[in-house]
């Protein structure tokens, strides 16, 4: 299928006239517009995240709420939600199972959770039965990205491990960062084939932003015509799945261009779609929904 649908000889233009026409045939004529005003961002960790990772290197964990002060805001400015994630530990997991009693704190409180978990053991999953209402979860097709990126003497294969050790108890959303790898496309076609096979309800895609103060702060983000051939081929591939378009994309230019091209390729939620989206949602027949919430919530 990957060959078949990437091919030089399907142009992305036809590749995406393809996927609108599966979009079509298999979902409503909605796109919901994710504005996650009432979801507040925690990091369990603070600023602090022992992996250092090459995209990042704790540059998102700075802007999220610490554990602290997270209850406070929770009730004071009216959230309903919250992204729980934080740093790695040097084996790639987010130490939730530290922060239980913050967790199970904020839950009395009545806020639904959707917590990154990183590459978990097998024991946290049950330990997150009945405080979690999402898990979203990074899932990478590569070796080579997980070794650059994160820095982790470990196989693409951990992460479709881990994704088992949650789909048994809870609701996993997994997110497949599209040029991962320094801003090239390694590893994304086969993260679809094992989601396809899977039979994944929904996949978050996000897209590399070349951040200030990282080691890829300089290079280029994906082509955005490649961008589009990996949406649209996930559409074909997972006809019946719900595709969404997270929050970490570049913005600008790039971002108003993607996500157009995004409704084009039938994604079917976008954080924060520019309103040349919206526009084109409404001129294609889409009926756009707005909700203020993380996506995956």
């Amino acid at each position: 299928m990957e060959e078949r649908v990437r091919g030089p000889e399907i142009a992305v233009d036809e590749l995406l006239k393809l996927a609108w026409a599966t979009r079509i045939a298999h979902h409503d004529s909605t796109l919901i517009a994710a504005v996650p005003k009432r979801t507040l961002p925690v990091s369990v960790t603070g600023a602090g995240c022992e992996l250092a990772c090459l995209h990042c290197q704790g540059h998102y964990l700075r802007a999220m709420s610490d554990k602290d002060t997270a209850m406070a805001k929770y009730q004071e400015r009216g959230f309903t939600s919250c992204l729980v994630s934080g740093g790695c530990d040097q084996e790639g997991k987010v130490p939730l199972d530290s922060h239980l009693d913050f967790l199970h704190e904020m839950k009395k409180a009545g806020a639904r959770l959707n917590l990154h978990v990183g590459l978990a053991d097998s024991a946290l999953p049950g330990k997150l039965v009945g405080l979690a209402d999402s898990i979203s979860l990074d899932f990478v097709g590569d070796d080579e990205t997980v070794r650059e990126v994160y820095g982790l003497d470990r196989a693409a294969d951990d992460y479709l491990a881990t994704y088992h050790k949650f789909a048994k108890s809870l609701p996993v959303f997994p997110h497949v960062c599209i040029g991962l790898l320094g801003g090239t496309i390694k590893g994304e076609y086969r993260a679809l084939e094992q989601l396809a096979e899977l039979e994944v309800p929904t996949v978050v895609f996000l897209v590399l932003v070349p951040t200030r103060g990282t080691a890829y702060e300089h290079v280029a983000p994906p082509k955005l015509v490649d961008v589009a051939r990996v949406l649209a081929t996930a559409r074909l591939m997972m006809p019946r799945a719900s595709l969404y378009l997270g929050c970490m994309r570049p913005g600008g230019a790039y971002r108003q261009e993607l996500d157009q091209l995004a409704v084009r390729a039938g994604v079917r939620k976008i954080v924060q779609p520019s309103h040349f989206a919206v526009a084109l949602a409404a001129q294609l027949g889409l009926h756009v929904h707005r909700q203020e919430e993380c996506c995956v919530l």
